[in-house]
């Protein structure tokens, strides 16, 4: 058989009442079903989702439904159907969310047009009733850019502070080359780590306005809405960051734009410190209801510990504003007796 256009990977865990829409929403992407491939990744449901993947099995003829007998977290699903997808291209779709109309065939014509190794594009972000466009940092569109082209800028958002990798479609030469997976060290910020780690490490993207992938937010048990320990991930995916940055050479072409490994580590640490704050902020806000002291502290002692241990770090205070750098000192005094010199 052919090779299918495009591998559509969905991982699955107690999504019945969304995945349906999910599922519909393939039927109507200018591609032929019998060119794209499905696989939903069944992530230790215990509710009806194997039965409605299935019922889309006369609809989609490449639909394929992986089963894990126990949930293995959102990143082993994912990469269980990297391993099994075909596809020219793949791309990774939430079970909550859905693509708008021919989204697919417009990131494929652009990825293969201008043969690139990832395409991004706009989202729309749905809660309730309400939809907003959010626009992509990057003003330059339907060209070919340098993953690393004007992506380190501490001070302004960047395509790199968009890390929504169901936000576009990426080359199966990426999985060939074993670049294409999610860390499952990472409780939370996968998606993160993977988005540098593919900045870093290819030589072709482009980004294109084409706002028809929609996010849901508001659902019940989302992530986004928890104040758990899990939430505390975002320090395992940061470590893999500035790892993954000290351990791959600029390429020549970057160096020619300015890059540097200086330049690189500095806007993950200022990142680092600004999403620190987010969840301190969060943390505290629950503890102030009853929740619990311990993720303050624990998120204070994993994040002084990065501080003092990476000189990078500590130097991305002098691109943090005065709020975020008089919190985490606070914080900071509270378990760990440090208060980074700059913000005494």
């Amino acid at each position: 058989m052919p090779q299918p256009l495009v591998s559509v990977v969905i991982p699955a865990k107690d999504m019945e009442d969304y995945l349906g829409d999910a599922l519909s929403c393939l039927l109507i992407q200018g591609i032929d079903p019998g060119q794209l491939e499905v696989i939903v990744v069944n992530d230790g449901s215990t509710d009806h989702t194997a039965r409605v993947a299935s019922s889309f099995a006369d609809r989609l003829p490449l639909l394929t439904v992986l089963e894990n007998a126990t949930s293995q977290g959102v990143s082993r699903a994912r990469n269980r159907g990297i391993e099994a997808a075909t596809g020219g291209a793949l791309c990774f779709l939430d079970p909550d969310d859905w693509y708008g109309p021919r989204y697919l065939r417009t990131c494929l014509d652009a990825l293969n047009g201008l043969d690139l190794d990832f395409v991004r594009t706009d989202h729309t972000r749905q809660t309730g009733r309400s939809r907003e466009i959010r626009r992509a940092p990057e003003f330059r569109r339907a060209r070919v850019l340098h993953p690393l082209d004007s992506v380190a800028e501490p001070d302004r958002s960047t395509m790199l502070d968009y890390p929504f990798p169901c936000t576009g479609l990426f080359s199966a030469r990426l999985r060939e080359r074993g670049e294409l997976h999610f860390s499952a060290e990472c409780a939370t910020a996968e998606d993160r780590e993977l988005m540098w780690r593919l900045h870093l490490t290819c030589e072709r993207y482009g980004v294109i306005s084409e706002p028809g992938f929609f996010y849901r937010r508001g659902v019940p048990g989302s992530l986004t809405a928890a104040v758990t320990r899990r939430q505390l991930g975002f320090l395992d995916a940061f470590a893999l960051i500035f790892s993954t940055i000290l351990a791959t050479p600029i390429s020549p072409a970057a160096v020619t734009l300015g890059v540097t490994e200086d330049g690189l580590l500095i806007k993950a640490s200022r990142q680092f410190l600004a999403i620190a704050h987010f969840q301190l902020v969060r943390f505290a806000e629950a503890e102030s209801r009853g929740g619990e002291p311990a993720l303050v502290d624990e998120l204070a002692l994993r994040t002084w510990d990065m501080v003092a241990n990476r000189p990078y770090v500590a130097r991305a205070f002098a691109v943090l504003n005065e709020e975020r750098a008089d919190s985490l000192n606070t914080m900071f005094a509270r378990v760990a007796g440090g208060v980074h010199r700059a913000h005494a």
